[in-house]
């Protein structure tokens, strides 16, 4: 169809497949990253890749003045859920007041879709700065169709994980978490008894759906928002015995550190789509990947604007 796609966050997780699932059905894929966290060997072969930061105004308008974009894919993040209450103007100045300048820019160049990536954080009932982060742009984005006409979905995703995944985070992501853990031969850090339950989404499920068709039949691009997550739920117990046993054959040791205040032991999601990957076949599917060593152990800086109630396990990797 020849649409021109920027996929903002391409050099990620999620970002890389789902620039790659546009490619595979004839789009022009730009590909813009601040590669922070993101790897440039993730980016696919046949996408475009600019190197920039969404949080500058006036690079942004430029680059959308430059390329007149008809799709765009915002999956840049400041994606520190936990860490989020002592890092609010950091948290706030990428996910908000960048998504921000990603929307004036599409506003002002005739984008036809805006593809928002949120947070199944933003339907909880005290939500964290992380949470109204997402929630804030979603609110804007609403907004924005009904001023402009713009078109736009959010994507409402929950414990993402696959391929190409970043390993290196220590505040987020708990099977990123274990591969790094396993491939150094250390033990694998648990919080709390370790029965907390989780939805774990394999990246592919998102990914093939937007690429396929979600953007052309989401209500009309009414400006709504889908859940995709993975209908059954899962403990950090059972994630760290699959992963040992297909990492090296037998049962994890674990490191067993204090859990987090008011961490919610079950955590379940209504998803609008079917996640046809079950946790066995994307966790084989991961550590294929993983013990062929192509790993991104990189790390988000967390420089904490406040240090009141910091979870003594986090202090050591602070900045």
């Amino acid at each position: 169809m020849g649409d021109n796609v920027l996929v903002t966050g391409g050099a990620g997780l999620i970002g890389s497949h789902l620039a790659e699932g546009f490619l595979t059905k004839g789009r022009t894929v730009h590909v813009l990253d601040n590669l922070s966290t993101g790897c440039y060997e993730n980016i696919p072969e046949g996408a475009t890749f600019t190197e920039g930061d969404i949080c500058d105004a006036d690079f942004v308008m430029a680059l959308f003045k430059l390329h007149k974009f008809d799709i765009v894919c915002h999956f840049a993040a400041k994606p520190l859920e936990t860490i989020s209450h002592w890092i609010r103007r950091d948290i706030y100045n990428t996910n908000v007041l960048g998504s921000v300048n990603l929307i004036n820019a599409a506003l002002a160049t005739g984008v036809k879709w805006f593809i928002f990536a949120s947070s199944v954080d933003v339907e909880n009932i005290k939500p964290d700065p992380y949470g109204i982060s997402k929630l804030a742009i979603e609110m804007d984005l609403d907004a924005a169709y009904n001023q402009f006409g713009m078109k736009t979905v959010s994507v409402r995703m929950s414990n993402v994980y696959g391929p190409r995944m970043c390993i290196g985070e220590v505040y987020r992501n708990v099977i990123g978490r274990f591969i790094h853990k396993l491939s150094h031969g250390e033990p694998l850090p648990v919080m709390g008894d370790g029965h907390y339950r989780r939805p774990f989404t394999y990246v592919r499920d998102i990914t093939d759906m937007i690429s396929k068709h979600f953007c052309y039949e989401m209500n009309g691009g009414s400006g709504g928002y889908f859940t995709i997550a993975h209908p059954r739920v899962y403990s950090i117990n059972h994630v760290a015995d699959r992963m040992a046993t297909l990492w090296n054959g037998k049962g994890p040791d674990i490191e067993w550190l204090p859990g987090r205040p008011n961490d919610p032991h079950e955590i379940f999601f209504h998803s609008h789509v079917e996640c046809p990957t079950s946790l066995d076949v994307g966790l084989a599917e991961t550590m294929k990947w993983a013990q062929e060593g192509k790993l991104n152990r990189r790390s988000s800086v967390v420089t904490p604007e406040i240090t009141r109630d910091i979870p003594e396990v986090w202090r050591p990797h602070l900045k």
